[in-house]
């Protein structure tokens, strides 16, 4: 069976976060376990990030999902506390367990460009491809976001909040981490 044609999405007659809901949250929620099947070993990136964090840091998983990351480092259970924001609540309930030690997890129900956080508050975070945390992080906090690159080059550019403007160019086919320090 050939693929059907391309289509651009008509967004003109609704408003676009009832579109959102409809054409990418609710496929989520219908697809969260298998989804979930398919991400389960956590980037050995950002699993390295997670081990290297001051014991007794609390911190958000923007864009949680299944909860991969909740439970690291696995050599130091318990040493950081990560909670866990999504707005799939199937994916929700599966990273309420995520992890082989029966711990419940920390995790919320929202829309990370709603900003539900007091600004400052985590001492971390951390982000597959969702860059609108930065202002979550306090004073001396870090963020460690990856995402694997399939497009041709592209330029991201670190916050300010962060005390950085760089950019970076980053070529096709490649992982990258930026480890950001909040001064």
């Amino acid at each position: 069976m050939a693929p059907r044609p391309l289509q651009a999405a008509n967004v003109d007659s609704q408003k676009p976060e009832i579109y959102e809901d409809r054409n990418v949250h609710a496929i989520y929620d219908d697809i969260a376990t298998h989804f979930s099947s398919t991400r389960y070993k956590p980037w050995p990136i950002i699993a390295k990030f997670l081990s290297g964090l001051t014991t007794g840091w609390v911190g958000l998983d923007s864009g949680t999902g299944n909860g991969k990351y909740l439970p690291l480092p696995l050599d130091r259970p318990g040493d950081i506390w990560t909670i866990g924001l999504d707005r799939s609540s199937n994916l929700l309930q599966i990273a309420k367990a995520a992890g082989a030690s029966g711990v419940v997890r920390e995790v919320l129900l929202g829309n990370v460009l709603d900003v539900p956080w007091r600004l400052g508050v985590f001492d971390y975070a951390i982000s597959i491809a969702i860059y609108t945390i930065f202002q979550l992080m306090s004073e001396g906090g870090q963020l460690s976001s990856a995402f694997w690159n399939q497009s041709p080059p592209i330029m991201v550019a670190s916050s300010s909040m962060c005390g950085q403007s760089n950019k970076t160019s980053f070529p096709k086919g490649k992982l990258f981490r930026r480890t950001i320090s909040r001064r």
